[in-house]
């Protein structure tokens, strides 16, 4: 058995939200703004999974090099979690490359990421 499953996450399969009005991008775009007021759609990709099988799927926001949580190494991905009452922020994971993979082992009740660094 493969000890991970790539995910949505090679770079080229990220959904680039560029539309301040698509009904997709307000409730993520509060959630990152409640972390920076200064995010824009602008600043990140999205990617989503179930992270912790409840059915709903959760949101990878990738930053990108428009937004200032890139260096040379990586970005910074946040991990939002789906609620009735929006997405609220489960982590922050700092100096990530795509690809990203979905790991089969599950820690705390939440699906393992393997990230590039």
């Amino acid at each position: 058995m493969k000890p991970f499953l790539p995910i949505i996450l090679l770079h080229a399969t990220w959904c680039v939200i560029s539309h301040a009005a698509s009904p997709v991008v307000l409730p993520i775009q509060a959630a990152l703004q409640k972390i920076d007021p200064t995010i824009k759609p602008i600043h990140y990709e999205i990617a989503r999974a179930d992270l912790d099988a409840d059915g709903k799927e959760d949101i990878l926001a990738l930053m990108n090099g428009k937004s200032s949580y890139c260096g040379s190494a990586g970005c910074t991905l946040f991990i939002l979690k789906d609620t009735t009452k929006g997405p609220l922020r489960l982590a922050t994971v700092k100096v990530v490359n795509t690809p990203i993979y979905l790991g089969t082992n599950v820690t705390n009740g939440y699906r393992d990421l393997i990230v590039t660094v």
